[in-house]
């Protein structure tokens, strides 16, 4: 349980200081045009927009097996799975897509 809470912080908080940094560097660059300006807003938007599809990608595919797993150190033994079952398909529906998912997060730069 431990791991899974430091990977979903650390994917939180990595994603959060990645775009402080881009804020950071467009608020120090020259801001004399505001065409310049305008553009600096847009792509700090795109950088919050692609690191939000990232994180919210990883929990879709993700959130079942956390709670599968929290269910399971809490309280589910092997023989209560079967009142779990929903979840257990759920799980198994939501992880292989991460992959799937993942492509349209990444090329999205690309189409966008």
């Amino acid at each position: 349980s431990t791991p899974v809470i430091f990977t979903l912080l650390s994917l939180v908080i990595n994603n959060t200081l990645v775009y402080f940094h881009v804020r950071t560097v467009f608020k120090t660059a020259d801001m004399s045009a505001s065409d310049r300006s305008f553009r600096q807003k847009i792509h700090k938007r795109e950088v919050a927009t692609q690191g939000l599809f990232y994180v919210g990608t990883f929990f879709f595919c993700f959130w079942s097996a956390i709670a599968v797993r929290v269910m399971e150190a809490v309280s589910v033994t092997e023989l209560d799975e079967s009142n779990i079952y929903w979840m257990l398909v759920i799980m198994s529906a939501t992880l292989p897509l991460q992959g799937f998912l993942n492509v349209f997060v990444y090329t999205r730069p690309n189409y966008h």
